[in-house]
């Protein structure tokens, strides 16, 4: 299942970070880089900071992905004994269908539970503190 979550979101994170950090002007990096910014410190003061408006909706998708990929693994090894998929699979075996579309709006409320408390805490402490973006 970890696996699952991992490849779910891993490589579309990934490439939206080296597309992100590309994204960055080179008059900022300079800048930096002329009062003395190096290593850790260019990557955690200067590039994440400047990549973060194009980095967090891919990590918004992202998060998404990894959710849906995480009921699917329940559902691939249902022989779990709890979890929201492994509730769904066996309401299918048994031809349940209010139980199957309690679990599937169960999995969507919680979606938008984790979407809307973590990342657009996320996207509002950093992106529109910072001025990048106005907020909604």
């Amino acid at each position: 299942m970890i696996i699952a979550i991992f490849l779910g979101g891993f490589f579309e994170i990934t490439c939206a970070m080296i597309t992100a950090m590309r994204t960055v002007q080179i008059r900022i990096v300079s800048a930096a880089r002329i009062m003395g910014v190096k290593g850790w410190k260019l990557f955690l003061e200067v590039h994440l900071p400047a990549s973060l408006l194009s980095l967090l909706p891919t990590l918004r998708v992202s998060v998404g992905y990894c959710w849906r990929a995480l009921v699917g693994a329940e559902m691939l090894c249902a022989m779990i004994e709890w979890g929201l998929g492994k509730m769904i699979y066996e309401a299918r075996f048994w031809n349940d269908v209010s139980v199957m579309f309690a679990g599937l709006i169960v999995i969507g409320v919680l979606g938008v539970i984790i979407d809307r408390l973590l990342l657009q805490r996320l996207e509002t402490k950093t992106v529109v503190k910072w001025g990048m973006v106005k907020n909604r």
